[in-house]
């Protein structure tokens, strides 16, 4: 109960970089009412398994978003890729979720299927604009004190871990007003 009420306190105090950076990708409707924030990394296996059923359940709420925060902390391959993530904006997002990307070859291969230009994509990736984002999500996650992937926010609630019956409960909850 004390972790919640400081992470509520915490959420609160952080609300504008959570769910107003217009920097952050969004899947979904991005004039959704109901926001949630999910805290991902994309060598993260639970992210991975859950990123089916959150685009379903994106596909059947169209009153819900979900704003995209890359915290690549599982290991040295996780930044490269929140980096090219978001150099390709959202058009990556569900490849990089679905396929195992360790190389720049395989990287290079990813876009060139995607249909975008590799070379664009990398200077994107690479630019200072995109590694100081990820410089502040990385903050944000820890002043936040998220251990881990995913973590969702919604409201003032964080769900730590794939649990997506209790996400589906807080948006119901959003949708009450409660």
């Amino acid at each position: 109960a004390d972790k919640a009420k400081a992470m509520a306190a915490a959420v609160k105090s952080k609300h504008d970089s959570l769910f107003n950076d217009k920097s952050d990708p969004v899947l979904g409707n991005p004039n959704a009412k109901i926001k949630i924030v999910e805290f991902l990394d994309y060598n993260c296996g639970y992210c991975r398994a859950a990123t089916p059923v959150l685009k379903d359940f994106l596909a059947k709420n169209p009153d819900v978003a979900i704003i995209v925060k890359e915290y690549p902390v599982i290991n040295q391959n996780s930044r490269p890729l929140a980096a090219f993530a978001l150099g390709a904006a959202k058009a990556v997002h569900y490849a990089l979720m679905t396929e195992q990307v360790g190389s720049e070859t395989e990287m290079t291969a990813l876009l060139a299927r995607l249909g975008l230009d590799p070379v664009a994509v990398r200077a994107s990736a690479a630019s200072a604009e995109v590694k100081a984002h990820i410089d502040k999500v990385m903050q944000l996650g820890a002043d936040l004190g998220i251990t881990g992937t995913p973590t969702f926010i919604i409201g003032d609630t964080a769900i730590d871990g794939a649990k997506l019956d209790e996400l589906e409960k807080a948006v119901a909850a959003a949708r009450s007003g409660k």
